[in-house]
């Protein structure tokens, strides 16, 4: 079991957010939960986090395709939680 610290999940896993969007994401249950290594110092299991990465990817293969940069389709909603 590796627990990846915040830099390593931008560094391994390629999540580029900040701190603060992390907290924001996880306190609204879309990223995984952190772990308390010691009273200092948080990180993330490695296989939670892959485990999140392949539910973002199922869901945006099963999209269809955007209407152009950026924009989400017309008419789509955009799931709040990722289904387990």
């Amino acid at each position: 079991m590796k627990v990846l610290s915040y830099k390593d999940l931008k560094q391994v896993a390629g999540i580029p957010w900040s701190r603060t969007h992390l907290n924001r994401l996880e306190a609204d249950g879309l990223f995984p939960t952190r772990v308390y290594v010691s009273a200092r110092r948080i990180g993330w299991l490695e296989s939670d986090v892959q485990g999140w990465l392949k539910k973002r990817v199922a869901i945006s293969r099963s999209m269809p395709p955007r209407r152009g940069p950026g924009r989400p389709p017309a008419q789509v909603a955009i799931p709040a939680e990722i289904p387990a």
